[in-house]
């Protein structure tokens, strides 16, 4: 982890998105979102489930156990503009979503005297006419949005070495403004600049901030992103004999899997 986001394979080797000037990416209104409560869970803790997969990919986020006797020491919300978001080969859309991280410090258990963190997003993105699709590189035909939705939860070991700051600000952050441009993204590819300005939560908290003790993958905690293509860029009918859209955008990693990933689906709006 290097601090970012790909999203493709954003928790496998750190990249990022955007929000940018691009016409239409702010008045998206009243589109389902992919968060929805997991079943039974008091409160509604959230759960992130990619509806066309087969077997079915799902991820619930819950807190820590009470058995670990669990103290809450960090509790913050930030919103994030112009993020680049990572597909196979490179940028594909520009993101703009809400963050929240919660972290607690274990006082019980198997895990005592170490941290367990959850993290979610929500928002919206915008792919652009010429970019690559995520999953299977496609030139995408048009300009097109959605929805997008994250999820993760993970461990962080409490060493010597590095220590949270509990004095740093928390609660609501502001905007943040990662600095990625319609340009890079349009690139697809990873050898444009991006993200010029991305900030993570791990690396401001924990002082030196090696990342070396940041725990996140199988057996360490799991992750999941969806993304779902608005309706206005779905095929209307299969006798228009237009080419049909790809809808839902999928990539989770959980335990069980080999490659440490799993991937669904693509997004390609009709042409």
């Amino acid at each position: 982890m290097n601090g970012g986001r790909e999203r493709r394979t954003g928790w496998l080797r750190g990249g990022a998105v955007a929000a940018g000037a691009v016409v239409g990416l702010f008045i998206v209104a009243g589109m389902a979102s992919a968060l929805v409560s997991a079943n039974g869970q008091p409160g509604g803790d959230p759960k992130y489930v990619c509806k066309g997969s087969q077997p079915l990919l799902s991820l619930s986020v819950r807190g820590p156990q009470h058995a670990w006797k669990p103290l809450l020491v960090l509790s913050i919300t930030y919103r994030v503009v112009n993020d680049e978001d990572g597909g196979s080969i490179g940028y594909w859309a520009l993101d703009s979503y809400t963050a929240g991280v919660q972290m607690w410090l274990l006082r019980a258990g198997p895990y005592a005297h170490d941290y367990y963190w959850t993290q979610t997003e929500s928002g919206i993105f915008q792919t652009l006419q010429g970019a690559h699709s995520p999953n299977n590189s496609a030139i995408e035909p048009t300009p097109a949005y959605g929805t997008t939705a994250m999820g993760a939860w993970g461990f962080v070991n409490n060493t010597s070495v590095e220590k949270f700051n509990s004095a740093l600000p928390q609660g609501y952050l502001g905007v943040l403004n990662y600095g990625g441009s319609t340009n890079s993204t349009v690139a697809s590819t990873y050898g444009v600049p991006g993200d010029t300005n991305m900030w993570f939560w791990y690396t401001t908290y924990f002082a030196p901030a090696y990342e070396t003790d940041y725990t996140l993958g199988l057996g360490g905690g799991a992750w999941g992103y969806l993304y779902e293509l608005n309706k206005a860029f779905w095929t209307p009918s299969p006798s228009t004999g237009a080419t049909p859209s790809i809808d839902e955008y999928c990539i989770f990693g959980i335990p069980g899997s080999a490659v440490g990933y799993n991937v669904h689906g693509d997004i390609v709006p009709y042409a």
